[in-house]
């Protein structure tokens, strides 16, 4: 079993289905965001597009290219329409036995809370390398205007994660599973990027932060559901260690939701580097 290295900020860039007749090149309908943590918590949060992608080309330009995907300046909440899917969990990778040459990794997603169920499962692809970088997922999963199990391929590339508005280190995960209050969730704040969700029984809530450089501000560029999320909180902490527990103020008369930081890489005495 492999794990990642290092925090991991992922965009997808590209989606279709297969086998097709005509064989034509992937499109993005969406904007979907992974962060992966190093011990394989993530959190995959997908925005339905406003204005889908149309095309995407079969190479991208070199990461110092601005036109690269992973390059993408901040998304302003006009970009999205609506919550496609959103689900956090543990991945774990392995490697492909069926590969001939070695290159290709198995990854499996299990999954914890999910915006489109109460019983969550997993679902899993196949990773190979692309010569400019990019990783092609393929596997199988339901097309939900079939109801049938088909063939995919998605395109990912991978975006650096860089310090921010002072932080001292590159993430911090929180996790929420209170049974007074039957609230699951949890948040990863990753360099630029913040998302998080909760089910309570039949509410789901999803936000998404992003910081906006030019302002130097956390934006939150997307949320749905009638729940509290640690997310603006963790912003003002100054530091994080493990089991350290997250106030997250909640409605009047309402018991508040319990958050704990479940993994982080943070220093209180030095900043880490920006990009």
């Amino acid at each position: 079993m492999v794990f990642p290295l290092k925090p991991s900020i992922s965009r997808r860039h590209g989606f279709r289905w297969l086998p097709h007749p005509t064989n034509p090149p992937p499109t993005e309908p969406a904007s979907v965001l992974v962060l992966t943590t190093p011990t394989g918590i993530f959190i995959d949060v997908r925005l339905h597009l406003r204005h889908p992608i149309p095309s995407i080309p079969s190479t991208f330009p070199p990461l110092s290219d601005p036109a690269h995907p992973a390059n993408t300046l901040f998304e302003h909440p006009s970009t999205f329409t609506g919550l496609e899917w959103a689900f956090d969990g543990l991945v774990n990778y392995y490697p492909d036995g069926q590969d001939t040459d070695g290159g290709a990794v198995r990854g499996v997603w299990q999954h914890r809370v999910d915006s489109s169920t109460k019983t969550p499962a997993s679902d899993e692809g196949i990773m190979r390398d692309r010569s400019d970088g990019a990783v092609v997922e393929t596997g199988v999963m339901v097309n939900a205007e079939t109801g049938m199990g088909c063939g995919y391929e998605e395109i990912w590339v991978d975006v650096p994660a860089c310090s921010v508005g002072g932080m001292r280190g590159l993430f911090v995960a929180v996790k929420c599973e209170d049974e007074r209050t039957g609230a699951m969730g949890r948040v990863i704040w990753m360099g630029q990027y913040c998302q998080g969700i909760m089910r309570k029984g039949n509410d789901v809530t999803v936000e998404r932060w992003e910081f906006e450089a030019d302002d130097e501000e956390w934006r939150l560029t997307f949320r749905v559901g009638g729940g509290s999320l640690p997310c603006r909180w963790l912003f003002g902490c100054d530091d994080f260690t493990h089991g350290m527990r997250i106030r997250v103020p909640s409605l009047e008369g309402a018991v508040e939701d319990a958050w704990f930081v479940v993994e982080q890489d943070w220093s209180p005495d030095e900043q880490a580097p920006s990009t």
